[in-house]
């Protein structure tokens, strides 16, 4: 057949024909179109000149002229209505099924009235029952119609099923429509389809339609089956006819004329009701057609229909126009949303309603796309999306009331608001494990995911337990060898492989060679499984090992290990080393026992040290770190020298040992001490001073024949930020710290003088005193407690500087404080290369919440006047790095924020863990704060070992908001609210600890002893440039040196102060738009320091990010660029970063290019940049492409997450 047109050539439109030729045409279209011309449709390219096919002999011409007819004879022609006011009944959003004789009523090929009324009464009961809102009748049933009719051959008798029909659906308040077949026309006693139009064919039709809109009061009436496909027969009738107007022209002016007869009829008929035309999904290919949809359908309206419908909807035949998209949402060639986006498009122009027609007949079908039960109700969700979309029908009440495998259950809670739609979109995503194909020693293997909630999710065929959310956490037992698990969910299929290596004993702990201390503990740290059985023997000892429940760093706590741990006690030392030979450890569990070796162990030679006594130079050793000492004299080379106790051998931090400062000087009185835990080596030396230290922490050096260190002035100093304790020594001296609630005790080293006691101290608020005892130094502390130290050595003076208790004040605000000069380091854990514990969702893991967490909290604590640091966490960040970073930012306090897992799912709570004691009621409030916040269990404040609170610097808390191996904790810490909770619980954690601690005093400086004026030789501030937003404050300290300089105090200036104001500690307040000079001066000496300045107006502040699509599949090789939208549009900070999880599926580049790399699914992410709010989509790469249809998945993150964390 000839499909010229097809292929863009130009339709033989011949516009300056000779009027003789023209009269050869007359009457033409003066029936079917009523003084309109009818214009061949526009499927051409600009440059093509060639005219389509005609036959042979015949010239393409013009379409006919006002007033011709095509088909003269035609005798009943509809005459255009006179314009009057129109009244539509049409539903918000249109709910319709269709009614279809022989499926859902005239079930048995009986037309009895009783029978019939009974089957119309069902199928009523039937839509209503699923929440429809319309019924669309189907008027043909087999050959014949379902009404009475004078025109058509009817299986009405006595009784009309399609009077009945309408009557009752009206009754029960349900819009009616019908479909009238375009090219139905009687065939002796039957019905057939016609492809002879002519004046004729369309007298019956307007005949047969008129009846219908005369006969039954109906909303609407569809035409539908108009296509005019070309057949066998088309040239034959198109050379009877004898109209040389070209065979495409002919074909395509045929399928208008009916259209418009139908329109005019009814329209002439009843104005009210609406013509609705009824097309398939794709007007035309935009490979064929540049007007057309990206789509590649096999039948296309226009080409193969010669039904140019977008033409008639622009003439405005119609009223509404109901799609057959039959497309499921994944389909590559007539893809759901493309369809119907294409003809919103279209029916915007004309402000009319567009329906769609779904294909319920295909639900859970093995037809592409539609084998998921939730298939019908995503259609629903995307076109709610499409402006323009007014409601949707579905094609067979008889397949949607079968409801296969609950799709149909779904789209009515749906359409009732019972379900959620992310819920909805969810796929079968495990998150848990990572790799499909893993070895392990693990006894179990915690199964991690999320689901539809909606539909039942099996493992290896029997059902799992889901929660409300769809999240899915089993914790599967494995036997040796290979273990294989199945998922199966809305018809994907996911399976995993898991090789058992069963190993009882895992580490063993110390290893290699050690050297310890006779009488002290030597420490023995197994890793074996939970609840074994743990021995371990040492030159003829035998220990049982127990738990360790301490928590620290360690990747034991999600797992079936456990650490086990044991002391062995040292015998007494000798002159000379003894050997106790290996460390040996059994282990025993699940009827297995296995034995690993430890390290060699020797008892170093004997060591005396410094007592401590006030005067003494320490018993055994005398004189210490003097002159008349014994050992190797050290220095401390480290800028703080972390110390243990000489009674054990481990490398376990101690908060009872306080660090030593660079300059520190001592004497090594032990050999070399060795220590390894199977991954890394330390070594360590005695001092007199009674301490252990790592041997890389100091360095020997030459004799310097020191005499006894006399103490000659004790300064205490508070300069609002700061409160220095200063001690002038002869010689920098080792010492001891402890403490305690109410005092900080320092007790020097190899001292014999000390100056006097300052008994009442009120220019600080933190000591209230600080009195000798001998040659301890007591700092009785305030009240307010105690909130961390730094000690340095200056020459010979010592300095232990105080963090001083943040200012508060109290405010109107919603939390009742300002926190204006708080200094405060939020640290959210891992970094980008380790997600840390992971969701049930796939690009939400620990990571993330934990980024979110500390973005909202810093944006409340910067609205309260909180200076506040975020530490970095890329993926070359290290906990020492970050530590770094917390130190040289100073401030009052740290919180380290991260997310709990366990393999118990049902482990709940949020807890705080600190180090030293002065940190403990941080950890307290914490945990306090932040489970009432989020309405969880209040596991309380814990000791624990984490490196980001092992500094005495400042008071420190690790707090594990929550478990994201409970599914329900897991959606709160997702959840835009639960985030936004966790923030208040912080800072309210942060305030209360404030408060606990504050105590207002004036600052000054009091002294005892020798004071020598030590005069300023300059100042520097903490920044010299720096960007404020209006209304927002900014902290400057100010430096004076040399440390010890006697007059430290300073004044502070603003070269103008209707851009920048700084008060007389530091604090600047951002005014108007504009650049000023904040000068510091100092009292001695007038040397100043600057800092430029640069207030900017207020930024708008991300509230959260949405992509255009939920999904989409990509050919491996392929690229899609994806856009992120920023919410508010004005948003300052619109910088994202891109991401994916599975990289080795697809790519994505900074710019949000995707790039197909494997047959597979991948979850793409953008983060943005302010308030690290999340928006997810998921990529079908090659085969999943059409795979994924099994379950078409959307966005597997909830629309209020921010991760949006």
């Amino acid at each position: 057949m000839s499909r010229m047109s097809k292929n863009n050539k130009r339709l033989g439109i011949v516009l300056g024909s000779s009027f003789a030729v023209i009269t050869l045409i007359a009457g033409i279209i003066a029936f079917a179109l009523n003084g309109s011309s009818v214009t061949p449709p526009s499927i051409i390219n600009a440059n093509d000149s060639k005219v389509t096919s005609s036959m042979p002999g015949e010239s393409e011409i013009s379409s006919s002229q006002p007033g011709e007819s095509m088909f003269p004879g035609a005798s009943e022609t509809p005459q255009t209505p006179v314009v009057t006011p129109v009244s539509f009944n049409r539903p918000d959003e249109l709910k319709a099924v269709y009614l279809i004789p022989g499926e859902d009523f005239i079930l048995k090929n009986t037309t009895s009235a009783e029978t019939v009324q009974k089957e119309i009464d069902n199928a009523i009961a039937k839509t209503k029952e699923l929440g429809m809102n319309a019924v669309i009748i189907n008027l043909r049933y087999k050959d014949s119609v379902i009404y009475k009719s004078a025109v058509f051959p009817s299986v009405a008798g006595d009784f009309d099923a399609m009077d009945y029909l309408v009557k009752k659906a009206k009754g029960e308040g349900l819009f009616t429509y019908a479909v009238y077949d375009a090219l139905g026309v009687p065939s002796g006693d039957k019905i057939a389809t016609t492809d002879n139009i002519n004046g004729d064919t369309l007298d019956i039709i307007a005949k047969g339609v008129k009846e219908v809109a005369q006969g039954y009061t109906l909303d609407g009436i569809m035409v539908d089956n108009y296509a005019n496909e070309t057949n066998d027969n088309s040239y034959g009738l198109y050379a009877q006819n004898g109209i040389p107007i070209g065979f495409e022209n002919y074909m395509y002016q045929n399928d208008e004329a009916v259209v418009k007869t139908i329109s005019d009829t009814i329209r002439s008929v009843n104005r009210n009701i609406q013509v609705g035309i009824c097309t398939t999904s794709v007007w035309a290919n935009s490979k064929t057609n540049e007007s057309g949809s990206k789509t590649s359908a096999e039948f296309q309206m226009l080409y193969d229909g010669h039904a140019d419908v977008k033409q008639y909807i622009e003439k405005g035949y119609a009223d509404f126009v109901s799609v057959k998209a039959s497309g499921a949402i994944t389909d590559s060639a007539v893809p759901f949303a493309t369809v119907i986006q294409w003809w919103a498009e279209l029916v915007q122009q004309k402000n009319i309603p567009l329906y769609i027609v779904h294909s319920a007949t295909k639900a859970c079908t093995e037809n592409a796309g539609w084998s998921s039960p939730d298939q019908l109700t995503r259609q629903v969700i995307e076109a709610r999306k499409v402006t323009g979309y007014k409601g949707s029908a579905f094609n067979s009440l008889k397949a949607l009331a079968a409801d296969p495998k609950g799709s149909t259950e779904l789209l009515v809670k749906y359409y009732s608001n019972q379900v959620k739609v992310d819920h909805i979109l969810k796929d079968l995503a495990i998150t848990q494990p990572a790799k499909k194909s893993i070895t392990t020693n693990e006894p179990t293997m915690l199964f991690k995911g999320a689901s539809d909630p909606n539909f039942p999710i099996t493992l290896n065929g029997k059902a799992l337990e889901q929660d409300k959310n769809g999240y899915i956490s089993y914790d599967a037992a494995l036997k040796p060898g290979e273990n294989t698990f199945t998922f199966e969910h809305k018809e994907k299929t996911v399976t995993y492989t898991i090789n058992r290596d069963v190993q009882v004993l895992k580490e063993v702990t110390p290893a290699g060679s050690i050297s310890a201390v006779g009488k002290s503990s030597l420490t023995v740290t197994v890793v074996a499984y939970k609840g074994a059985s743990v021995s371990a023997s040492l030159g003829g000892q035998t220990i049982n090992l127990k738990e360790d429940t301490r928590p620290d760093d360690s990747d034991v706590a999600d797992s079936s290990y456990c650490r086990f741990i044991g002391t062995f006690t040292m015998p007494s030392a000798t002159s000379s080393s003894q050997s106790l030979g290996n460390i040996s450890v059994k282990a025993t569990a699940e009827g297995i026992s296995e034995s690993k070796t430890g390290a060699s162990v020797k008892v170093a030679p004997a060591i005396k040290v410094d007592t401590g006594d006030s005067g003494s130079t320490g018993g055994g050793t005398p004189g210490g770190a003097t002159g008349n000492g014994t050992g190797r004299q050290v220095i401390v080379t480290a800028t703080q020298a972390e110390t243990f106790p000489i009674d054990r051998i481990d490398d376990y931090s101690d908060p009872d040992c306080h660090p030593l400062p660079k300059g520190t000087i001592d004497r090594a009185v032990s050999d070399q001490l060795n220590y390894s835990d199977g991954k890394s080596s330390f070594t360590y030396y005695i001092l007199s001073s009674g301490v252990r230290v790592y041997g890389s922490d100091i360095s020997f050096i030459d004799d310097k024949n020191l005499s006894s260190n006399k103490i000659s002035k004790l300064t205490v100093d508070n300069n609002g930020r700061n409160t220095t304790v200063s001690l002038d020594m002869s010689w920098p001296v080792p010492y001891t710290v402890s403490l305690s609630s109410t005092a900080m005790n320092i007790n020097f080293r190899d001292t014999s003088a000390t100056p006097g006691s300052l008994s009442s101290l009120s220019k600080n608020p933190m000591f209230s005193s600080a009195t000798w005892s001998g040659t301890t130094l007591s700092l009785k502390i305030k009240s307010g407690g105690f909130m961390g130290y730094q000690a340095n050595y200056s020459g010979n003076t010592l300095n232990l500087v105080f963090n001083n208790p943040a200012p508060i004040q109290q405010a109107s605000n919603s939390y009742g404080y300002t926190l204006s000069g708080a200094r405060i380091v939020l640290d959210p854990g891992h970094n980008d290369a380790d997600p840390g514990a992971l969701g049930y969702i796939g690009g939400l893991a620990e990571r993330e919440i934990n980024r979110g967490i500390a973005s909202r909290t810093a944006s409340i604590l910067e609205g309260l006047g909180a200076t506040v640091q975020i530490n970095p966490s890329p993926s070359t960040s290290s906990l020492a790095g970050r530590m770094a970073n917390s130190l040289a930012f100073k401030p009052h306090l740290l919180i380290c924020i991260h997310c709990n897992s366990s393999t118990n799912r049902s482990a709940a709570g949020s807890e705080s863990y600190y180090f030293n004691s002065f940190s403990s009621a941080l950890a307290s409030y914490a945990a306090s704060n932040v489970s009432s916040r989020l309405g969880t269990t209040n596991r309380g404040a814990k000791f624990g070992y984490y490196y980001m609170t092992r500094n005495f610097a400042f008071p420190a808390t690790l707090t594990e908001y929550g478990f994201v191996s409970n599914s329900t904790e897991y959606y709160k810490m997702i959840d835009e609210s639960g985030l936004s909770s966790m923030a208040d619980g912080t800072v309210e954690a942060i305030i209360d600890f404030f408060k606990s601690r504050y105590s207002s005093s004036s600052t000054g400086t009091e002294s005892t002893g020798k004071v020598a004026n030590v005069a300023v030789t300059g100042v520097t501030l903490n920044q010299t440039t720096a960007t404020v937003e209006v209304g927002k404050t900014l902290q400057l300290l100010a430096t004076v040196a040399p440390e010890d300089a006697t007059n430290q105090a300073v004044t502070w200036s603003s070269s103008d102060k209707t851009v920048a104001t700084v008060d007389a500690k530091g604090l600047v307040t951002a005014v108007k738009a504009g650049t000023a000079k904040i000068t510091v001066t100092t009292a001695d000496g007038g040397k100043n320091a600057q800092a430029t300045i640069t207030v900017t107006n207020s930024s708008v502040a991300v509230k959260g990010v949405s992509l255009s699509v939920s999904e989409f599949n990509l050919a491996v090789g392929a690229t899609k660029s994806l856009s992120a939208v920023i919410e508010p549009s004005n948003a300052t900070n619109k910088k994202v970063t891109w991401s994916v999880d599975n990289p080795t599926i697809a790519t994505i580049d900074a710019n949000g290019t995707v790039k197909g790399i494997k047959d597979g699914v991948a979850v793409i992410m953008v983060t943005t940049d302010d308030g690290s709010y999340i928006a997810t989509c998921f990529v079908y790469v090659g085969n999943s492409a059409s795979s994924s249809s099994n379950s078409s998945s959307g966005s597997s993150s909830p629309s209020s997450a921010a991760v949006t964390p």
